[in-house]
């Protein structure tokens, strides 16, 4: 059994998924009036490289579950950043020096905070 998910509901649940998992940080950013690629952007920081590799997997198979299926990731654990493009859903795992380092909250400062989370 397929189930599909609307984009809002399947950031919603990522949102979900990473908060129970010890994610810090979490912006949930609408990009739909912004970007032509994507509709949001889950922006996270977690404390280490394996944390970034273990909820890149559990995001991975708990989506999977739910008939939502990975287009494309980019990155290593290791980096510090990891990018899980679900299509109208991108995700982007950063460790604390990668994700000040990038700062894509104020490039895309433009899109509409929907959640955050410290």
């Amino acid at each position: 059994m397929v189930f599909m998910m609307e984009p809002f509901d399947l950031s919603q649940e990522v949102v979900e998924i990473v908060t129970d998992r010890l994610a810090e940080n979490i912006v949930l950013l609408d990009l739909q009036d912004q970007a032509i690629l994507t509709d949001y952007f889950v922006l996270l920081t977690c404390n280490s490289s394996r944390h970034v590799e273990a909820l890149s997997y559990d995001i991975e198979m708990l989506l999977d579950q739910k008939g939502c299926k990975l287009l494309h990731s980019e990155g290593v654990p290791i980096s510090g950043w990891v990018v899980l493009d679900y299509g109208a859903v991108v995700i982007h795992l950063f460790q604390e020096e990668q994700r000040d380092y990038y700062n894509l909250e104020s490039i895309w400062s433009r899109g509409s905070q929907v959640v955050r989370i410290l």
